[in-house]
């Protein structure tokens, strides 16, 4: 059971001289007294914790009032006065705490008991209300309660324009705009009731300084932001380096000097042991074979890899090939064969000394089992 009835007696949007541009503050007002015996709180120099919180229970604003006096129940503060505190998001105004467009992240969020829970965002919609959390000790006692915050907090927000004061925002007049300048003129400046100021472009002058520099200006790698050394453009002739555009080895290939003659049609650089020089090809560039000059016969050993098998032998043994003139063409199993050209149907027939070719007679065979003559054969 509650040992404590805490009534509220209003908020009270409070607009002073001092506050009235970035920290409004809200007069909070109440009545404390005990539930049992109704009697109202008495207690002096009480440290008095405000918070306002989201709708989902994010800590927006936390502040202390280290000193309050509590005097017959009432207790009267003003939110947005007080020291701030360790949940308080950091760089936080009072009237930002009420701006219902802007979403937060990296906040601290509570429970109904003020206890931390996980959230640490808070999304809000257009008609979100804030809740103000009371909290202090009377003794052995923490009292804890919850008010909503409605019409004041919009109150402090409604004076801005997406968060911007009156002060942020040009005043103008409506006989002074839309603004003109002349053709060949631009805008140079407008005051803050409006009035507009045109200048010609030639009469705007021109760049007079660069990097912090006038008159003749040159660039160092340190004026150039964000690049450092990578700024710097290093012309020679080591690795890290861009060649100069008159680099004396862009006449040379691989360090030997080229001649300035100027090549004719289809003529080739020729090194003459001192420079390249134009030369046009020889009819005959091939002066040498395999370290030969002149006639080449070639050897097997010039030819890599055959060994040998790169020697054609000519003779009448194995592994030898027969000459052209070879006489042995001439002959069959080394007997001689007449020069005689032979006729049609005639064959080659040996008659002693050499084959000759003869017509086949129209009987041949003369003599069958040793018989001749007309022959009768017998089993």
């Amino acid at each position: 059971m509650n040992k404590f009835i805490i009534g509220l007696l209003g908020f009270v949007l409070l607009a002073n001289s001092a506050e009235a541009q970035s920290n409004k503050g809200i007069k909070f007002q109440a009545k404390i007294k005990y539930t049992l015996s109704g009697a109202q709180m008495n207690q002096a120099g009480a440290s008095v914790n405000v918070r306002v919180l989201s709708p989902n229970g994010c800590v927006l604003w936390e502040e202390n009032h280290p000193s309050e006096n509590i005097v017959n129940g009432y207790l009267g503060l003003v939110i947005g006065s007080g020291i701030t505190q360790g949940a308080h998001p950091v760089g936080t105004t009072f009237k930002a705490v009420f701006d219902n467009s802007v979403n937060r992240s990296g906040l601290v969020c509570v429970d109904s008991g003020n206890n931390p829970t996980a959230l640490t965002t808070y999304f809000p919609t257009p008609n979100d209300t804030r809740i103000v959390r009371i909290y202090f000790a009377s003794g052995a006692d923490n009292i804890l309660a919850d008010f909503s915050l409605r019409s004041s907090g919009y109150a402090v927000n409604s004076e801005t324009l997406d968060g911007k004061s009156v002060s942020d925002f040009v005043l103008k007049s409506a006989t002074a705009w839309p603004a003109s300048c002349a053709a060949g003129e631009f805008v140079s400046s407008v005051s803050a009731t409006g009035a507009v100021t045109c200048m010609p472009a030639s009469g705007g002058g021109a760049v007079s300084s660069v990097a912090g520099r006038t008159g003749a200006i040159t660039l160092s790698t340190s004026d150039v932001s964000g690049l450092g050394s990578a700024a710097l453009l290093g012309v020679g002739s080591t690795v890290g380096t861009v060649a100069s555009g008159n680099d004396a080895r862009f006449t040379k290939i691989n360090g030997v000097a080229v001649s300035a003659t100027a090549p004719g049609t289809n003529q080739v650089l020729k090194y003459d042991g001192t420079q390249y020089v134009p030369v046009a090809l020889p009819t005959a560039p091939v002066t040498t074979v395999a370290g030969r000059t002149g006639a080449i016969t070639l050897s097997n050993l010039d030819i890599s890899g055959l060994g040998g098998a790169a020697i054609l032998n000519v003779g009448t043994a194995i592994s030898t090939v027969a000459a052209g003139d070879d006489a042995r063409f001439t002959k069959i199993n080394g007997v001689a064969v007449s020069a005689t050209a032979p006729a049609t149907n005639q064959v080659l027939q040996y008659n002693g000394t050499q084959y000759v070719p003869v017509a086949l007679p129209t009987a041949p065979v003369t003599t069958v089992a040793g018989r001749t003559g007309v022959i009768t054969l017998s089993n």
